[in-house]
């Protein structure tokens, strides 16, 4: 047997029996599914930022189609403006002449 007097059956020196030195290669397992957790939890947090940027990217879509709204209205609401203006300056205009025929026709 081996010189710390353990059995001769094959088993590691310090006398445990064979089939223990054939579970040594299983120590390294819980590391492997550890391992393999962590890579879940990465997995995991990582489809939840996708998922998150998803949100924030249909929200910003959103929030686009909103704005381009708004300016078609601020458009809308200039046009009518700016064709109120031009009957403004189009009804002075012809205050002006009649204001100039008055005065013609008082001289």
């Amino acid at each position: 047997g081996p010189a710390d007097g353990g059995p001769a059956d094959g088993g590691p020196a310090d006398g445990g029996p064979a089939w223990l030195a054939s579970l040594s290669g299983l120590a390294s397992l819980p590391a492997a599914q550890s391992e393999v957790e962590q890579l879940r939890r990465e997995a995991a947090q990582v489809r939840s930022e996708i998922d998150l940027a998803r949100r924030s990217l249909s929200e910003v879509r959103r929030g686009a189609e909103s704005a381009g709204e708004q300016l078609e209205a601020t458009q809308a609401r200039l046009q009518a403006t700016q064709s109120e203006l031009a009957d403004g300056v189009a009804q002075l205009a012809a205050a002006r002449e009649e204001a100039a025929a008055a005065t013609r026709a008082a001289e």
